[in-house]
């Protein structure tokens, strides 16, 4: 429990707020209207080994350490943090292929997907959009190419032995990303994005589409996803205490 705990006050002092207009965050843990519904959008938004940079530091099953109420990652740690007052949902947003640790390999754009990821977030009370350069993300087609990659770079995701020829998000998730800060202003539910990666990540298109972004950067596939949350909500967990709260945005 020590270890525990000091590496998830770690994780949480590495984390970045690098924009925060209209002083989105902390989230509010519940409305008038009632408990809170948050959409989690983003292809590897459940992955815990994400949050590890795809490295576990021993071998460990999904549910080791870092599954609240049967759910994996961020949007269980959401789940955790806020307890009763929250109903989460995960959408992908993008086409995956299987793979047991949640990781996203060969993402594919789909449009019934990104329309259910849509959905969701008209009535949401809060959106959380994570995106990042997931590995495991090799270009072998056309419309890979078209969605962001080259010969030098698989479709723009960081992984050992490539090299990155572009400083922003894929393509894929970019379009993603716009689609869901858009419909998140449409219904005015406040939505934040967390970034999940290793590589410098430029984010000007980020910066005028959405009023919060929290850089992870990797913190950890145990406690990672709990540091996340309770940055979102200005909360620890489990107490719910609140802990601290953001300046305005300048």
């Amino acid at each position: 429990p020590a270890s525990r705990h000091l590496n998830v006050e770690a994780a949480r002092q590495s984390l970045v707020l690098l924009q925060n207009r209209l002083q989105t965050l902390p989230f509010a843990a519940s409305s008038a209207m009632g408990p809170s519904k948050v959409v989690v959008v983003g292809p590897s938004g459940n992955s815990t080994r994400l949050l590890g940079g795809g490295h576990y530091a021993r071998p460990m099953a999904i549910v080791d350490g870092f599954e609240n109420d049967g759910i994996p990652g961020i949007p269980g740690a959401i789940r955790h943090t806020l307890g009763d007052a929250a109903y989460v949902e995960w959408f992908p947003g993008i086409k995956c292929s299987p793979r047991p640790d949640q990781v996203c390999v060969d993402p594919k754009y789909d449009a019934a997907l990104e329309k259910a990821a849509l959905a969701a977030v008209e009535d949401a009370t809060h959106v959380v959009l994570v995106l990042g350069l997931q590995s495991s993300a090799p270009c072998d087609s056309a419309q890979a190419y078209r969605d962001g990659g080259n010969q030098f770079n698989p479709c723009g995701y960081e992984s050992e032995q490539h090299d990155r020829t572009r400083l922003t998000l894929p393509k894929i998730q970019q379009d993603l990303g716009k689609a869901v800060l858009a419909a998140a202003k449409k219904h005015k539910v406040p939505a934040a994005v967390v970034l999940v990666h290793g590589g410098t990540l430029a984010v000007e298109g980020l910066k005028a589409d959405a009023d919060a972004i929290l850089d992870a950067h990797y913190p950890g596939e145990v406690t990672g996803a709990q540091a996340i949350a309770d940055a979102l909500w200005g909360r620890f967990s489990p107490a719910g205490k609140l802990t601290h709260s953001f300046m305005p945005a300048v």
